[in-house]
């Protein structure tokens, strides 16, 4: 059911004067769509206390997500990000990955969930690009129900080799062929095993 106006604008108020007690901002299928993400990133800008912000199935497209995106990359609270089911497309994907991306970005996102966006082949690249030289924070990114393929997934397959931190990727419902997929999962597993760096890379050269 949509939030009506007065509650959003209560959480909206909340959000902005730092309420320690609010950590979490789950508004699942409540429908504030770009504007509502707008007005949410904008509240984060100066939050030291929200940690996990889940906006599922919002109606959320490219120009919410770009908003969200200027937010994390001055944001260094907020450790998990969920968009999944929305629209927010490659232009989204590629905002949200290059603000995770900037060298000095002070983003802690650590789970990402951008499942059923209408994410495509570009999309994939630069969430893949995101994961480049180790420059991420980021461990867990789920990307089912998209369409990314094979071109979208060899981007991954590729930056593993040098990328030590993501664990989990999900891409089902991707059209990605099964030995790509296994392959991605052999890179994910040696990250998940490896005690250390150099043990990672020493096990993904062989």
């Amino acid at each position: 059911m949509p939030i009506s106006k007065r509650n959003f604008d209560k959480i909206i108020g909340r959000i902005a004067a730092n309420d320690p007690i609010l950590t979490q901002v789950f508004l699942s299928e409540k429908g504030p769509g770009d504007d509502g993400a707008a007005r949410i990133a904008a509240a984060l800008e100066g939050n030291t206390h929200v940690t996990a912000l889940g906006l599922w199935n919002n109606d959320i497209g490219p120009d919410g997500a770009i908003a969200l995106a200027g937010m994390l990359s001055d944001n260094s609270t907020i450790t998990a990000l969920g968009l999944s089911d929305n629209g927010v497309g490659d232009a989204g994907a590629t905002a949200l990955a290059d603000a995770l991306l900037r060298t000095d970005s002070d983003s802690a996102v650590a789970t990402l969930g951008l499942s059923s966006n209408g994410i495509g082949p570009d999309g994939a690249r630069a969430l893949a690009g995101m994961l480049s030289d180790d420059n991420s924070a980021l461990t867990a990114l789920a990307l089912e129900n998209n369409d990314i393929g094979d071109a979208g997934a060899a981007a991954f397959e590729d930056v593993l080799h040098t990328n030590f931190a993501l664990t989990k990727l999900s891409l089902d419902r991707n059209n990605v062929a099964d030995v790509v997929e296994y392959k991605i999962g052999e890179l994910l597993r040696i990250n998940g095993e490896a005690d250390s760096r150099e043990e990672a890379r020493g096990r993904k050269i062989k």
